[in-house]
């Protein structure tokens, strides 16, 4: 007691104390334990299928989400060809499909009309809607121009056009990631006056959506040696030289 001046009883933890078990909840605990695991497994396996029904579920939610963004992606790169086909010349039509920002790099093309500010290398750059509607007139003039080899657009102008230009996009031939496409595309010229006298020219085109599905920038590569050496050889055709 001389030790302990207080009287205080001193209480000494077994060393090996275990903390209980938590108890399941709806378990019999006067079953036998292989009673009990057998309870739990068949508890489970009823939650099992629930729980992957959900998350299949989402998986084709996501599937069918993605599956609608590329559709809708791919029919907007669809629009932007047909209108370079037709001229587009309404800015209202072009808003349905391209972003206010919207950003265009191409070959330069020596049989078409357009500013020298918008060389940049060996390159041409077309910066918003306005300058994408003179190149979509530019084309449409060389369409309606019947050129001369040392000048394509210094001709008459016809009511008609000489030559057809038309674009085939395939949507198995797109690569789809997030809002960027990148595939290939097929150019078609096609002479009115002598059907014989065609090229088709595949090409690659690069472009990036907004939030909205509308075209922020679009890249297109092509060939435009083989355009060049296809007209010159479509105006002898047309214009042989005199004896």
């Amino acid at each position: 007691m001389e030790n302990n001046p207080c009287n205080i009883t001193v209480m000494h933890r077994a060393t090996d104390w275990k903390p209980p078990r938590p108890r399941p909840s709806g378990l019999n605990l006067s079953m036998d334990p292989p009673q009990r695991g057998s309870r739990i497994t068949k508890a489970n396996a009823g939650h099992g299928p629930l729980a992957q029904q959900k998350v299949t579920s989402i998986a084709d939610f996501r599937i069918a989400s993605e599956t609608s963004k590329r559709a809708i992606r791919y029919q907007v790169l669809k629009t932007f060809f047909r209108q370079r086909e037709q001229g587009e010349s309404s800015i209202a039509a072009l808003s349905r499909i391209l972003s206010q920002s919207f950003s265009m790099i191409l070959p330069i093309t020596p049989y078409r009309e357009f500013p020298a500010s918008q060389i940049v290398g060996d390159r041409r750059k077309i910066m918003g809607m306005e300058e994408y509607l003179k190149d979509l007139k530019s084309m449409k003039k060389m369409k309606h121009g019947k050129s001369s080899l040392e000048g394509f657009l210094r001709g008459l102008p016809r009511d008609d056009p000489w030559i057809d230009i038309s674009y085939d996009l395939q949507e198995q031939d797109c690569i789809f990631e997030k809002n960027k496409v990148m595939g290939s595309f097929t150019k078609i010229f096609q002479s009115k006056s002598m059907p014989h006298f065609s090229l088709n020219l595949t090409g690659m085109i690069r472009c990036q959506f907004n939030e909205v599905y509308r075209i922020v920038h679009m890249d297109l590569f092509y060939d435009v040696h083989a355009v060049v050496l296809f007209l010159e050889g479509l105006l002898r055709a047309e214009h042989p030289p005199l004896p």
